[in-house]
């Protein structure tokens, strides 16, 4: 936790965002998504999958890329002389353990495992997934394997978690910014997977302070999901669950392993956010109210 320390340090005190800030994010966010496509589908034109995929690519470093200028003001606005600063401890690098980011890439596995009966509830939504992938043509690498890991953990781990986690505790953040990260994907079965993976990657964030680590884990995450896509097509839910269904007793003993697994890391989580309440001092102001 020595890292933990440092950066605690590091980090000048000030107005941190708190959840009613992340409304007005969140409607930043939306309003980032909708606008832009129409401009973009008039500016590129066109009916073909390079088409759609180079739309939605602009349009997810354009939105994305508001929302983070307007972060990066805002937080400047809120902590006054301290912007600088602010901004800049989201990229305090520390050499991250090899060692974190194995066990963060195996629990992110873990994670995504454990939510692929989802996807059987909502077949509909993954057919709806899949096209979307294949609608983005040769720009599937560079936008969900290349930018998405860059971006998203910027804005998720590196500004709201660190925020919300000095206003609202580090468990209220882990859960909050998690909860959030699911919600932008806007796509029901990505949306149990992105939360029980931001879990992990918090978690991750919180106990090595680097957001080197995390956009790692998140990298080499998205790129086995491609590869399992493109490799693999014929892993589909329908096929998964007539695996399952021929498989019973083998599936339900990987299942409960995987839980298990996961429960423990929970444990640990809530002992690592308490220890960061303590490194941080946020648990003696909330003593001292």
């Amino acid at each position: 936790m020595k890292e933990i320390e440092e950066k605690a340090n590091f980090i000048t005190s000030g107005k941190y965002l708190n959840i009613k800030d992340l409304l007005l994010i969140f409607v930043v966010f939306l309003l980032s998504n909708i606008i832009p496509p129409f401009v973009f589908e008039k500016i590129v034109g066109g009916e073909s999958g390079v088409s759609k995929g180079l739309i939605m690519t602009l349009n997810y470093i354009l939105s994305y890329g508001v929302v983070l200028l307007f972060m990066f003001r805002y937080r400047r606005k809120r902590s006054q002389n301290d912007g600088y600063k602010r901004v800049k401890s989201i990229f305090y690098v520390k050499n991250p353990s090899p060692s974190i980011m194995l066990i963060g890439l195996f629990l992110v596995l873990v994670a995504q495992f454990l939510a692929q009966p989802f996807s059987w509830i909502v077949p509909e939504s993954y057919a709806e997934y899949v096209k979307m992938i294949d609608s983005l043509g040769g720009y599937t690498i560079l936008l969900t394997v290349l930018l998405a890991p860059l971006f998203e953990e910027v804005l998720f781990r590196g500004i709201i978690l660190q925020d919300i986690s000095r206003s609202h505790g580090a468990i209220v953040a882990l859960l909050v910014s998690s909860l959030f990260f699911a919600l932008v994907h806007l796509n029901l079965v990505q949306m149990v997977p992105a939360f029980l993976s931001a879990l992990v990657l918090g978690y991750v964030y919180i106990s090595s302070q680097s957001i080197r680590a995390v956009v790692f884990i998140h990298f080499v995450s998205n790129a086995l999901s491609y590869l399992i896509l493109n490799l693999f097509p014929s892993f589909t839910p329908e096929n998964m669950l007539l695996w399952c269904k021929d498989n019973t007793y083998t599936y339900a003993a990987i299942y409960m392993v995987a839980l298990i697994i996961f429960a423990l890391m929970l444990f640990r989580i809530v002992k690592c956010c308490r220890k960061y309440d303590l490194m941080t001092g946020f648990r003696q102001k909330s003593t001292n109210i």
